[in-house]
């Protein structure tokens, strides 16, 4: 088995399955696309479910890396406050540049329990760096020590993934940009400080 060859499969199945969906690109199609035999692909991949699991797990794994980097990044530089609105406004934005893994047809249940899978890394990853943030805002004066520090990371990670399916809501013609700007305010107004307030409307 060639991994060189097996990276190349990959990229280029997401490639298709970003533009076209998932049931929409056959293996037919991947081989083409790449110029060669659907036996290479084969030789890497049992089948068309093998080849999707393969893909969705290669993209959340680059979704989750960058979190991870951002937030390693962030904490360098930024307030506790600026962290935790950073990380709501980037996990956001991953989860909708990745919006194609997040949207097979429901009814196949393995695809399904895939994306659900994939979701839960993500926000497992959203959590973790909240509940650090939520930690150094309680020690800087900016949020409140009685909030829940079990509770808010998952109410974050609720709000972030929650945005992002709004789409799905005809009703709602406000972007996702200020949608985030009003989750903001919700949250914000209820747990901040005094000090924490100050700053929340001098940047907004």
């Amino acid at each position: 088995m060639n991994p060189g060859m097996k990276d190349r499969i990959l990229k280029g199945a997401t490639k298709l399955y970003r533009n076209h969906g998932f049931s929409g690109v056959r293996i037919d199609d991947i081989a083409a696309f790449l110029g060669i035999s659907k036996k290479t692909i084969y030789n890497h991949f049992p089948g068309k479910s093998a080849l999707i699991q393969a893909v969705i797990e290669l993209n959340v794994l680059n979704i989750c890396q960058r979190l991870e980097t951002f937030t390693t990044d962030e904490a360098l530089n930024r307030n506790s406050l600026d962290q935790i609105h950073s990380l709501m406004v980037f996990g956001y934005q991953e989860i909708s540049s990745g919006g194609w893994l997040f949207k097979e047809d429901t009814r196949n249940g393995h695809f399904r329990d895939l994306v659900e899978d994939s979701l839960e890394l993500i926000r497992d990853k959203i959590i973790c760096m909240a509940g650090k943030y939520l930690d150094r805002g309680i020690q800087d004066g900016m949020i409140r020590s009685d909030v829940s520090k079990e509770i808010l990371p998952y109410i974050i990670a609720i709000i972030v993934e929650g945005i992002f399916q709004l789409h799905r809501y005809s009703g709602i013609r406000v972007k996702g940009d200020e949608l985030f700007k009003e989750a903001m305010k919700m949250i914000y107004e209820g747990i901040l400080t005094a000090k924490g307030k100050e700053i929340f409307h001098d940047k907004w």
